[in-house]
Order: structure tokens, then C-alpha cells, then sequence
């Protein structure tokens, strides 16, 4: 099955104001684009006439606040929620990214502050699932490797905490980085999970350039691991350019032509 790929304007573009980058990813072939936190510094209206101009998909966007699992904020999750799907809604986005947040000691499940930390991260992905299923809203869990205390740091514990759910739209976020960084297997792992992935994002190690061959990840073998086991999702291209973003396209071509 054909690759998609969509342009990460968290990361590419950064020469440009947000609300620039929606065209200049048109301009360099992306029919769609993936968006960090700071779209909620615009009006939602402002954006969607930005995307409209631009022609693009808006494919996956990141709920505002980092605190899923932290215990005692319930309350601002579910505001942070709530305006990640009102954003949602408005720009026709069928992903939110729901970010787990930092905990104040190091892994360690002895320790009472992450098992109630694990009971929280569940209640409340269980709670936005249910929420966002009428909705046709899938959520995206993403095992993040650079954040000190995070809770969610490896490809199998979002995928053991997905499986426990029972949730349709309850999907891993799988970044080529992160998955690297934290245990590697790249392959073995899509293989037996790759009926709970929903979204991919790709970059090279180290450096989080081009997922070329100047790295340690064989990207294409993995690109054609993908492809064979028929994943239908979007790759999200979530690095920095070595030099000009379109200096830098020629491994993209294929996969921005098949979106």
C-alpha cells in the first residue's frame, strides 16, 4: 500500500509564521500537515482559512496541555481536551495527539506517584476515547524519549496500555526517533503491532534530520516494511532540515506524490 506523507509544521518551516507554513508546504507538494501546540495561539477561523488557501488536509493536531497523566489535574485535562476537539472540528482533523506529560521523579513503578500517575493516564484516555468515538476523532498515544520523568516512554508500554483499554480509536503514535532511541526493533515491533498503529512520524538518528541513510535507522527498509504490512495512515515528516527544507526532499518525492 502507497505510503502518504504530511508535513509536521511543528518542525518544518520554522523560518516562517505558522499561518505561512500551511502554503509553503503546498509549494513544496504536501497535500497534508500535521500541527503542534502553538495553532492554539491563532484563532481557530484564522487557521482553517489558511488551510483552505493552502489546500491542504490538516491530518493530526496535539491537545494544548501536557498533563494526561498527571494525577489532580483531571479538570484541566478535560479542558485541554475540549478545546483540542473544537480545533479539531473546525479544521476537519480526524487525530489529536494526547500528550502524557512529566512526572517529578524517574521511572520507577514501585514508587506511588507513577502508579496513580498510570491510573490517570488510563482514566483519561479511556474518558476522551468515549468521548471522541461519536465524533469520529481518533487519539494517539506517542512514547517520547528526550523528556526527563515523562511517563510515556516506550513503544511497548503504549502498546500494552492500548490493548488493556479495548478502545477502537485509541491508536500509537509510532516516531521513528523516539522508537529508536528506546529500544530500537524498529521492524519486530510493527510487525506484531501494527493493527494499533494510527500514526507514524519519521526522522533519522541521531540529529532528527532526513529520514535518509546519513543515520542509524535504514529508513527506506523501514518505509517498505510499512508498505508491506498495507499500513494506511499518514507518515508525518517531523524533523529539521540538515540545510533548505527543499534541498532536502529528494527521499520524499514518492511518498509526497502517493498523499
Amino acid at each position: 500500500m502507497p505510503l502518504k506523507l504530511s508535513a509536521n509544521l511543528g518542525f518544518l518551516f520554522q523560518d516562517k509564521p505558522l499561518l505561512e507554513r500551511f502554503e509553503a508546504a503546498a509549494k513544496c507538494g504536501f497535500k497534508a500537515v500535521e500541527c503542534t501546540n502553538d495553532i492554539y495561539e491563532v484563532d481557530k477561523d484564522v487557521l482553517v482559512q489558511a488551510k483552505e488557501k493552502a489546500n491542504v488536509k490538516v491530518i493530526l493536531i496535539n491537545m494544548p496541555k501536557k498533563v494526561t497523566a498527571l494525577p489532580g489535574k483531571e479538570s484541566e485535562f478535560k479542558e485541554s481536551l475540549d478545546l483540542a476537539i473544537d480545533y479539531a472540528t473546525a479544521l476537519d482533523c480526524p487525530r489529536i495527539h494526547l500528550s502524557p506529560g512529566s512526572l517529578s521523579t524517574p521511572m520507577d513503578w514501585s514508587n506511588p506517584e507513577w502508579q496513580a500517575a498510570r491510573s490517570t493516564y488510563l482514566s483519561n484516555v479511556s474518558y476522551a476515547a468515549d468521548l471522541c468515538s461519536p465524533k469520529g476523532i481518533i487519539l494517539t498515544l506517542e512514547p517520547l524519549s528526550t523528556i526527563p520523568n515523562v511517563f510515556l516512554q516506550y513503544q511497548q508500554q503504549a502498546a500494552d496500555y492500548i490493548r488493556e483499554l479495548k478502545k477502537d480509536n485509541v491508536k500509537l503514535q509510532f516516531d521513528f526517533y523516539h522508537a529508536q532511541r528506546n529500544g530500537g526493533n524498529l521492524c519486530e515491533f510493527l510487525e506484531k503491532n501494527i493493527d494499533i498503529v494510527g500514526h507514524v512520524q519519521i526522522s533519522q538518528v541521531p540529529g532528527r534530520h532526513e529520514p535518509d541513510l546519513e543515520g542509524e535507522i535504514n529508513c527506506p527498509f523501514v518505509f517498505k516494511t510499512l508498505e508491506r504490512l498495507r499500513f494506511d495512515g499518514w507518515m508525518g515528516a517531523e524533523y529539521t532540515p540538515r540545510s533548505t527544507i527543499e534541498e532536502g526532499l529528494d527521499w520524499a518525492k514518492e511518498y509526497i506524490n502517493n498523499s
